[in-house]
C-alpha cells in the first residue's frame, strides 16, 4: 500500500478503523454466547445449543447485514468523521470502506463458529478456521490480488477472505450437527414401573 502514496495509506487507516467497529460488536456476541454453548452442549441438550447458535449467529448477520448497508451507503460521511483534512485521502478511503464492509456477515458466521467450537472442544475446527481467516488465506490472496488489482486488491482481499472462510465454516458445522446434534439428555421413565403385585390369596387353614 506504500507505494500508492500517502492518500492511500490514510484512507486504508480510516477504512480498517470504521470496519472494525462492526467486527468488534459482532465478535463480542459470539464470545458472549460461548459458555451457554458450552453449558448445553456438555448438559446432551444438543437442540437447546443449536437453538443459542441460531438465535446469536442470526442476530450476529443482522447486525453485519445493517453495518454494511450503512457503511456501504454512508462512506463518504464516515471517512470524513475521521479524517478532516479532506482530498484524496477521503476518496481512496470511501472506496476501502466499501470493499472491506462486504465482508461482514461472512465473518459474522465465521466469528460464530469459532465459539461454536471453542465450546464444543473442538479445537482443531476453530484453530483452522481461525488460522485461514487471519494468515493463511489472507496474505496470499493479497499478494494475489495487488497483481491484478493494483491498488484496491489488497483491501479486496479481506472480504474474499471471509467469504472463503464463512463457506469452510457452513460444511465444518453442517458436518458437527450430523455427528453430534441430537440430544444426549437421559430422559426420565414418566410412569414408574407398577410394583410386584401381593398375593392377596387367603392363608391356608391350619387343622388341629
Amino acid at each position: 500500500m506504500a507505494r500508492n502514496g500517502v492518500p492511500a495509506q490514510a484512507g486504508i487507516g480510516v477504512a480498517k478503523k470504521i470496519n472494525m467497529l462492526a467486527h468488534c460488536i459482532v465478535r463480542g456476541m459470539s464470545q458472549g454466547v460461548l459458555p451457554l454453548i458450552g453449558y448445553t452442549y456438555a448438559a446432551g441438550m444438543r437442540k437447546r445449543m443449536r437453538s443459542a447458535v441460531r438465535l446469536s449467529a442470526g442476530g450476529s448477520i443482522v447486525l453485519a447485514l445493517l453495518c454494511t448497508a450503512a457503511s456501504f451507503t454512508f462512506a463518504m460521511p464516515l471517512v470524513r468523521l475521521f479524517n478532516q483534512n479532506g482530498g484524496e485521502s477521503i476518496v481512496y478511503g470511501a472506496e476501502f470502506l466499501r470493499i472491506l464492509c462486504l465482508g461482514g456477515p461472512f465473518s459474522a458466521w465465521a466469528y460464530a463458529c469459532i465459539s461454536i467450537f471453542q465450546g464444543v472442544g473442538r479445537s482443531r475446527a476453530s484453530l483452522a478456521l481461525a488460522l485461514m481467516r487471519k494468515g493463511a488465506l489472507d496474505i496470499p490472496m493479497m499478494f494475489l490480488l495487488r497483481l491484478v488489482w493494483p491498488v484496491y486488491g489488497i483491501v479486496a482481499a479481506t472480504p474474499l477472505t471471509d467469504m472463503i472462510v464463512c463457506l469452510a465454516a457452513v460444511l465444518l458445522y453442517a458436518r458437527f450437527v450430523k455427528r453430534h446434534g441430537e440430544d444426549k439428555v437421559k430422559r426420565e421413565v414418566d410412569e414408574e414401573e407398577d410394583p410386584v403385585p401381593l398375593d392377596k390369596s387367603p392363608a391356608p387353614a391350619y387343622h388341629r
